[in-house]
């Protein structure tokens, strides 16, 4: 996928999901999370901002509006179109995100919401990174993040096996056959 401080291609999608993450919109529009950015080939930021306060448009200071194209949205019926669109997601913890993300095989920085009760962001995404699937960091990482991003060193999540649920119907229901033929 490429080396440290080689372009990671032009585009990256952030997002929340269905939450609020003002601080997480607020650190990627920071001046160092945005040199990172730029300095790996990023061109353009696409932000999905949820029910957060925070407006990309307005964060990013005139130089860095200077470096991207800028967009932003609330929600959308489906993110699908702009993770696969991205070449860096940088997401919010939840599992949805993580899991979508994962499955498009993308080079993905996990942010961790610290201020969450009972933070089980940390356990999906910190299992995760040390299966070396992510990057999982909490808002101050991020910058140290994108700048130090091997993408050759993650691996991709594997497939879901489709035939496990079927096979486990028939055994329990002890059908001699499963599907046509």
């Amino acid at each position: 996928m490429g080396e440290p401080h080689q372009s990671l291609g032009r585009s990256c999608f952030v997002t929340v999901g269905t939450t609020s993450f003002d601080d997480m919109i607020e650190e990627v529009c920071s001046p160092s999370v945005c040199r990172a950015l730029r300095d790996r080939g990023i061109r353009e930021l696409v932000f999905q901002v949820g029910r957060g306060q925070a407006r990309p448009h307005e964060l990013l200071y005139a130089e860095a509006r200077a470096w991207f194209t800028l967009s932003s949205f609330d929600f959308a019926p489906s993110l699908d179109a702009h993770m696969r669109a991205a070449d860096l997601i940088i997401s919010h913890g939840g599992a949805g995100s993580i899991m979508e993300g994962l499955g498009m095989n993308k080079p993905l920085v996990v942010v961790i919401n610290e201020s969450l009760m009972e933070n089980h962001q940390w356990e999906l995404a910190g299992a995760l990174a040390r299966r070396k699937h992510l990057i999982a960091v909490n808002c101050a990482g991020v910058a140290d993040a994108v700048k130090s991003l091997q993408t050759e060193e993650l691996l991709p999540y594997p497939k879901p096996d489709q035939t496990i649920f079927p096979a486990l119907v028939r055994d329990m229901c002890r059908f001699g056959h499963y599907g046509p033929g």
